[in-house]
């Protein structure tokens, strides 16, 4: 290392070095780690504080002072998610044989958080839909490996060899995806693709949440205390949202500081928790996950730093839930159907419970809780049991499970005998998850698992870079700096659906082109007079422009 002037010379290494530098290091602790079990933890030690002398050197360069000012968050959010990945490289150690698979794990996680330590480091003030799906991938594929928990019963008999491939393949696969949406040029999208841009006026936007809430949560109750129509079916999902859409927006503007007291006490004291307890009576999680998830983007976007304080709370509650999610269904819905029933005081009821069995937890009962917990965020070992047999036992599929996507942009109202999804049921059954008598019990089909399970390997990295290019569409479209407030807004609305990375493509992306049609009519209701709607691209001119 030699100083020159007031910069060392270190420094100064042009960025295409270091980054060979890295790839370089990286493969020689790649080699390390698969050479003996026990140089695993030697070598993910190793990079990690490699990465993190680069760091504090790079930040040197900038000046120290100004660069802990400058990007505060991205430094509190790196040392977190360093720490946490050593300390589950530790846990492993002490509890279980230390092996390649912690190795490609802590990989995992590295690249997993690198788009949120980058969206805070560069400032990018959009949306983080990206940085958070990122991090879903890590928590569910890369995070059992190092617990020291039984894997699920009929996942147990699968070999170290195809949990290898499982995670190479995870590894492989993230990577695509990110690379793609971050290196695809976006002024690919500028010839045809329009960009949906929508201020709005404050005082409309107060107005609309109240009725959007009203309405939302009526469409909510009614739906749980009858059957709905199949051919309303999709209709009544989007009345549904509303709700979640009223609570954005309130949150959006409190978090600004233009949120009166009276909206305040209708958000915090009638919206969210009638909301939320009839989503959790339910006896679904996803969905009370997904407004944990929606108030956080939220306050990213507006702050542009971590809620820390929000996500610890939001786990603590989350945890006893998802605990005893198995034991409430089979209580409840063993004699009675889950419909047509109070849904808030099903909710109540499920807080109840959740709330009563952890007052009788012990050691031993704790650990079985964070069992299931864990148990029920690992996707990896049902990734691994898929390739197992895939195509041994079952053959690929070879796209059979995206055959019903185009059929999702035609309302069943107006072809009531299009196809059904029933992905779910297909799953369990091919792979013999599910009992032949069960027609009631549905397997989720992951996306990343779908691809494999279609067209092995090459399907992976087809389908993930496919997934990188359908994020740069909706990043152009939605999530650029000129989106204006109603933009934002309902563009989270869409943004938290993605984070569904456990549900097979056409579930999580069938509908998106509905909610944008159906967002930006609803912005005529919000929009200033003095900024009216606009769709903005080459393509396609402004509205006003057009109707003059």
């Amino acid at each position: 290392m030699f100083v020159k002037g007031d910069r060392i010379a270190f420094f100064s290494i042009p960025g295409s070095y270091m980054k060979l530098i890295f790839i370089v290091s990286g493969g020689i602790l790649l080699a390390l780690a698969i050479m003996g079990e026990h140089y695993g933890l030697l070598a993910t030690l190793a990079l990690l504080i490699f990465v993190g002398i680069v760091y504090f050197f790079r930040s040197l360069r900038l000046g120290l002072t100004k660069s802990l000012q400058d990007s505060g968050a991205s430094i509190d959010f790196m040392v977190v998610a360093i720490t946490g990945i050593l300390g589950l490289n530790l846990l492993a150690l002490s509890s279980k044989d230390y092996s390649i698979h912690q190795v490609l794990a802590s990989i995992l996680l590295c690249i997993s958080v690198y788009p949120f330590w980058r969206y805070l480091r560069h400032k990018e003030g959009n949306i983080p839909f990206v940085p958070l799906i990122a991090m879903v991938y890590g928590i569910y594929y890369g995070i059992f490996v190092f617990l020291p928990f039984e894997y699920y019963s009929r996942l147990v008999y699968i070999s170290n060899e195809v949990k290898t491939k499982a995670l190479l393949l995870t590894d492989v696969g993230l990577c695509v995806l990110l690379i793609t949406f971050y290196k695809w040029p976006q002024a690919a999208w500028k010839v045809w693709l329009p960009q949906l841009s929508i201020r709005w006026s404050e005082t409309r936007a107060r107005r609309f949440a109240i009725v959007l809430g009203i309405v939302g949560l009526t469409s909510v109750a009614l739906s749980k205390l009858m059957d709905v129509p199949l051919f309303v079916a999709q209709f009544i999902y989007f009345l549904n949202q509303l709700g979640l859409l009223a609570i954005v927006i309130l949150f959006f503007l409190q978090l600004n500081g233009k949120l009166q007291l009276p909206y305040k006490l209708f958000l915090w004291g009638a919206l969210v928790p009638l909301q939320l307890l009839m989503d959790i009576g339910a006896g679904t999680l996803f969905q009370p996950i997904r407004f944990g998830v929606m108030f956080g983007m939220t306050y990213v976007l507006v702050k542009q730093k971590v809620p820390w304080r929000l996500i610890v709370i939001l786990s603590m509650l989350a945890f006893p839930l998802l605990a005893t999610k198995g034991e409430f269904r089979s209580l409840t819905w063993k004699n009675s159907s889950p419909m047509q029933e109070d849904p808030i005081r099903r909710g109540v009821d499920f807080l109840s419970f959740a709330g009563f069995s952890m007052t009788r937890v012990d050691k031993d009962s704790l650990y079985v809780m964070a069992e299931v917990v864990a148990q029920r965020l690992d996707l990896l070992s049902f990734f691994g049991f898929v390739i197992e047999r895939t195509p041994n036992v079952v053959p690929y599929w070879g796209g059979e499970t995206y055959s019903t996507f185009l059929w999702r942009f035609i309302p069943r109202i107006f072809v009531p005998d299009k196809p059904m999804e029933r992905l779910g049921q297909e799953v369990g059954h091919r792979y013999g998850l599910l009992d032949l008598t069960d027609i009631g019990t549905s397997v989720n089909l992951a996306q990343l698992v779908e691809m494999y399970a279609n067209f092995g390997t090459i399907g992976v990295i087809v389908g993930m870079f496919a997934l990188g290019l359908v994020y740069s569409v909706l990043q152009y479209s939605l999530n650029h700096k000129k989106a204006g407030e109603w933009g934002q807004v309902s563009s989270i609305i869409i943004f938290i659906s993605l984070i569904n990375i456990e549900s097979n493509f056409t579930i999580v992306y069938g509908g998106i082109i509905y909610w944008i049609v159906l967002l930006w009519f609803l912005g005529w209701f919000v929009r200033s007079e003095s900024s009216p709607l606009h769709l903005q691209g080459d393509s396609i001119s402004s509205f006003e422009t057009a109707r003059k």
